[in-house]
């Protein structure tokens, strides 16, 4: 499918493939303007999702533009999942887009996962094996990002992620991976961290998973990210472990975090439509566990 078709198909275009607005991500502006995926959060992209399942930020926000947003994610994911590599080809050109307009900032944020976890870092982003990290690079791609934002990208397999920070700006001399950032939240302790590393992907493990990120994020010395009900302390002691916790509502901008050693990214907790006391309480790092609740 040309790219063409596929925008036709499936209503998606350069207003409407990449979230820019995002009230989060807004607050990174003055550091790091940033750029998220929006796609729908289901089983197969939250393989590990536990406690936030029944208070997912998928239904926040303004409730008069909701059905609108839900439907153009269920057209994003429907896209990725039918057609990986058109997808990914939009991806590159939607993204580049982004920076060619941002060019006079130091540092971007890129974000694949704004309410998913996908691991585009592995050959397969999803448990089941069935979407590809992999993208073929198309001619029509490579000739779209030169003529349009005079930026230069490698044709032919690559994977997602090395195809947009390998991209060479033309204009600078300099990789776009030298001033493009890509960072998520993610409840899976089955990423690859290693290869994230190596591809300069920023990973914050995050509570409220059904797997023990707080393990393995003080293994990795990677920053734990957790909702508080109310205020932010500026400690907090978990399982055992005292550690600083930092202001995660001030700035989406993870990369920014200190990382000297696992802290924990604070956020007080946000409203979503149908959630319960007991929903927030068992999300929350500091409301009642989980064991508590099944006893309750």
């Amino acid at each position: 499918m040309n790219l063409a078709e596929f925008r036709k198909t499936y209503k998606l275009n350069s207003s409407n493939f990449l979230t820019l607005t995002n009230p989060k991500v807004l607050k990174s502006d003055k550091i790091a303007p940033t750029a998220v995926l929006m796609l729908k959060p289901t089983a197969l992209a939250c393989p590990a999702a536990g406690t936030c399942r029944k208070i997912c930020l998928n239904t926040a926000g303004n409730p008069i533009y909701l059905k609108g947003k839900i439907a153009c994610r269920t057209r994003r994911d429907k896209a990725l999942r039918e057609e990986t590599n058109t997808f990914y080809n939009m991806l590159i050109i939607e993204l580049l887009r982004f920076y060619s307009k941002h060019r006079e900032h130091e540092q971007l944020g890129a974000r694949l996962n704004g309410v998913s976890d996908y691991a585009f870092e592995k050959d397969f982003i999803d448990p089941l094996y069935s979407i590809s990290s992999s993208v073929n690079v198309t001619a029509e791609t490579v000739t779209t990002v030169k003529k349009q934002f005079n930026i230069s990208i490698f044709q032919g397999k690559i994977n997602i992620i090395e195809a947009i920070l390998c991209a060479l700006d033309d204009e600078t001399g300099h990789k776009i991976g030298r001033k493009l950032r890509f960072y998520d939240y993610t409840k899976r302790i089955d990423r690859d961290f290693k290869q994230c590393k190596a591809l300069d992907y920023h990973l914050t493990l995050s509570h409220g998973s059904k797997f023990d990120t707080f393990s393995k994020a003080l293994e990795l010395g990677l920053n734990y990210a957790a909702a508080f009900t109310d205020k932010l302390p500026e400690t907090f002691t978990y399982k055992g472990h005292k550690l600083t916790v930092l202001n995660g509502d001030k700035t989406d901008w993870r990369p920014g975090d200190k990382s000297e050693c696992t802290n924990i990214v604070g956020l007080v907790m946000k409203r979503t439509p149908g959630e319960t006391d007991t929903d927030r309480q068992a999300f929350c790092i500091n409301g009642i566990t989980t064991k508590e609740l099944v006893r309750a």
